[in-house]
């Protein structure tokens, strides 16, 4: 039998998934945050086979993948990709000659699109973009090579959000929505401490809400936020198509991929700024994508659309 190992890396949350030889999901699981840029390629290796484990267990069946799939944040050079094979080499569960590492947004935009050319625009711990066009030309795009630090990501906003708690005049409601979910003790360490970026990055869950409740503030970082995470679609897109070319783009990432305030207010700046990026719903999530391209490792001949609507029932 073969087995298919998807496997989404982002900085916060690791999450795999294991499918079948016809894409039927088995088994899911998750552990914490495996960028190897900020924890490191041996600590990535140790997430990863921690969320492989649990999705094993919830399978509950002897399964050895066939093919696997590594989509992981921060992957972004050959050197970086092989020093994470090589710890991952170390578990023996890992098929080693087919095995694919690549950075999570190959797979975000393959679960979105399933292989059609267009944009996955990605707002998570950290925000970026990637696309491909007709031709198969690929392009990424990150804040910070736009002079910002991960713009409209729950990481940039959870930053503004610290910055204004230290101001006398924060919103009550802000104050309030806060101290609901964090000690003043958390907050100073996060204060203190600006390296930790998937802590800081869950204030933005905070921000969210006080802006559904009303807070002008926290309205207008969103805007703010949503207008500089847009300019990655634009750069992206101004690399990939003509003026003129209509392109499919989908949201990806904790804060965007659902609807709410944050993902409206996004939709209507790119509608207003990219009229070519015809806004679509995604098919599925980057960790079912990233188990379309482990069975695409043994076999691309199969209706991608039709494996991912499967896949993206599976409760997780």
């Amino acid at each position: 039998l073969s087995y298919y190992l998807g496997i989404d890396g982002g900085g916060s949350t690791t999450r795999a998934l294991i499918t079948d030889r016809d894409s039927n999901p088995l088994g899911y699981g998750e552990a914490g945050p495996c960028n190897p840029i900020t924890v490191g390629c041996v600590e990535a290796a140790r997430q990863i086979n921690a969320a492989y484990r649990v999705a094993l267990s919830s399978a509950n069946r002897h399964i050895i993948p066939t093919a696997a799939h590594f989509g992981i944040a921060g992957v972004g050079s050959p050197e970086i990709a092989y020093e994470l094979q090589q710890e991952l080499n170390k578990l023996q569960w890992v098929p080693r000659e087919k095995t694919e590492i690549t950075h999570d947004l190959a797979c975000a935009l393959e679960g979105g699109l399933a292989g059609r050319p267009g944009i996955v625009l990605v707002s998570g711990t950290g925000s970026a973009a990637f696309g491909k066009n007709s031709k198969g030309d690929a392009v990424r795009a990150s804040g910070r090579a736009l002079g910002f630090d991960d713009p409209g990501s729950g990481y940039a906003i959870g930053l503004e959000a610290l910055s204004r708690l230290g101001c006398e005049d924060a919103s009550s409601l802000l104050r309030e929505t806060v101290s609901q979910q964090f000690t003043s003790s958390t907050l100073h360490k996060l204060a203190n401490s600006k390296h930790d970026r998937s802590s800081i990055a869950q204030l933005a869950q905070v921000v969210l809400q006080a802006a559904q409740a009303g807070d002008e503030w926290c309205i207008q970082v969103l805007d703010k936020q949503a207008t500089r995470i847009a300019e990655l679609v634009t750069d992206v897109a101004q690399q990939l198509f003509s003026s003129n070319e209509s392109f499919e783009t989908v949201f990806q990432g904790s804060l965007i991929s659902n609807s709410g305030i944050y993902q409206d207010r996004l939709s209507a700046i790119l509608a207003a700024e990219m009229p070519n990026a015809k806004l679509q719903t995604a098919l599925a999530s980057s960790v079912e994508g990233a188990c379309i391209l482990a069975r695409a490792i043994i076999d691309d001949a199969f209706d991608k659309a039709a494996a991912l609507t499967a896949l993206a029932v599976y409760p997780k």
